[in-house]
């Protein structure tokens, strides 16, 4: 299957859109060259790390993850959470279990 020149043109302005939507919203920024964009500064967020946590173990179907990973993954860009397992503790619906020497692992309490 190919694509048409009509086809292509359109998705070519549907990214540019998403783009410049991404760029006005403050996630991207332009840099000096054309067409190139760089991520913008992190949005410091504070009281809503541990809620956002729980709703990244809720909506990853698991019961369980690696504390660090989730806390810095893209589902959470462009947020920084700045948090700790201390942060997380006086959530009664989050746990945290130490697994190894130095790996933390978020769990949902049910």
């Amino acid at each position: 299957m190919t694509e048409s020149w009509g086809e292509r043109t359109t998705a070519t302005r549907a990214v540019q859109r998403i783009v410049r939507s991404f760029v006005e919203w403050g996630v991207l920024v332009e840099t000096g060259d054309r067409g190139t964009y760089a991520p913008a500064a992190k949005i410091p967020v504070a009281g809503v790390g541990p809620w956002l946590l729980e709703a990244g173990l809720v909506s990853s179907g698991r019961r369980e993850y690696p504390f660090r990973a989730l806390a810095a993954g893209a589902a959470f860009y462009p947020f920084d959470m700045a948090l700790s397992g201390q942060n997380v503790s006086g959530n009664p619906r989050l746990e945290i279990c130490r697994q190894g020497l130095d790996e933390d692992v978020v769990m949902l309490n049910r």
